[in-house]
């Protein structure tokens, strides 16, 4: 499985982040140079979008937990599988072995069977 998603899952949050801190740095800037005469009303608008700026961080944080949980899930089942994948094909081989161990005894008392039948009919021709 690659983790080429997952790493670029990554890099979306971080570029996110980046982008979420840009807008607010420009629009502080804005403010700036707009000169508001109000301040109070200034600095409070700068607080809302402080909270919500550190509201979408925390949400995008959480999302990201959250996706490396279900990655290390996923990693998990995966691991799973591959250790099921070669119980099935040690099991597999196991059953060719019997398999040949059990042609080779039914081959043998074939051959036992013969010797028994060859013997009778020398023991019927040796007494008379």
């Amino acid at each position: 499985m690659s983790l080429e998603p997952i790493e670029n899952l990554e890099n979306t949050f971080t570029d996110t982040s980046v982008m979420v801190r840009d807008l607010v740095e420009e629009s502080l800037k804005d403010m700036k140079n707009e000169n508001i005469k109000n301040s109070t009303e200034t600095e409070l608008n700068l607080e809302l979008r402080r909270n919500i700026v550190q509201g979408v961080h925390q949400r995008l944080e959480e999302e990201k937990q959250h996706l490396l949980r279900l990655l290390n899930e996923v990693l998990e089942i995966k691991d799973q599988l591959s250790a099921f994948q070669m119980r099935k094909e040690k099991m597999f081989e196991d059953l060719k072995f019997i398999k040949m161990l059990m042609l080779e005894a039914n081959n043998r008392l074939k051959d036992l069977k013969k010797n028994d039948s060859d013997l009778k009919k020398n023991e019927a021709y040796s007494f008379p």
